[in-house]
């Protein structure tokens, strides 16, 4: 079965990080106030998923599946508007986007997906498009009360590209990883102080994200093949 098999055979460090990650989000969230069944479920599910991504295993989607649907209705709680959105509407169907393509593109020997790079016209045109569409979106977060306009633009716009180059397995998506990561972890920690429902599992699961990104990027950038892709 997949989900089990996708954790066979990884280095000892790898599932040292791994046991880390799962037990600081417990920790974190017996420590911390403002916790709740569904942050603890969202963390865990989407911790999972992140590092399977690190590691190029498809079967990510799965718990993907469950941490966005989760953390969809956390981000609802806090009017993280734009968060929610990209959740239910965006991140979601994608699971099984990504799932076809990566299926399509697994490495039978290594059991995890072959990677690709793009060009750095690709890379300073995606940046563009995300800075000038984080504007656009945040002027309109800010008419409906959006709790934090402009990070919830700017993380929403990162995480929209971040999926697709995912979805299509290119290794930059590491770089925008780390981006939005870093920002969430700030947008949890204001919630955090204020004791709110699901903030101190949510805030865990964020800087676990974080740190995971790095790993992620080291991994990704050292074990692939380039292959230059313009747009």
């Amino acid at each position: 079965m997949t989900l089990i098999k996708d954790f066979y055979g990884w280095r000892f460090l790898e599932y040292v990080w791994l046991i880390f990650s799962v037990s600081f989000i417990f920790l974190m969230s017996l420590i911390l106030p403002g916790n709740t069944v569904l942050g603890i479920v969202s963390a865990i599910a989407n911790i999972l998923c992140v590092v399977l991504v690190a590691k190029g295993r498809i079967s990510n989607f799965f718990w993907g599946i469950l941490g966005v649907v989760c953390y969809g209705y956390l981000a609802y709680q806090q009017r993280y508007y734009g968060n929610m959105l990209l959740n239910w509407c965006y991140y979601l169907p994608l699971q099984f986007v990504g799932f076809y393509l990566w299926y399509k593109h697994i490495d039978k020997q290594k059991e995890a997906v072959n990677k690709n790079y793009l060009s750095w016209k690709a890379r300073i045109l995606f940046g563009f498009i995300i800075a000038a569409l984080s504007l656009i979106f945040s002027y309109f977060l800010a008419r409906y009360h959006d709790g934090m306009p402009f990070p919830d633009a700017l993380t929403t716009l990162l995480s929209l590209f971040g999926m697709l180059l995912m979805v299509n397995r290119f290794a930059e998506q590491w770089f925008v990883w780390i981006s939005s990561n870093f920002i969430s972890v700030y947008m949890w920690w204001v919630p955090l102080l204020q004791h709110q429902p699901g903030a101190a599992a949510t805030f865990a699961m964020w800087t676990i994200f974080l740190i995971n990104s790095f790993y992620g990027c080291y991994a990704w950038l050292n074990n692939s093949q380039k292959r230059e892709y313009a747009v």
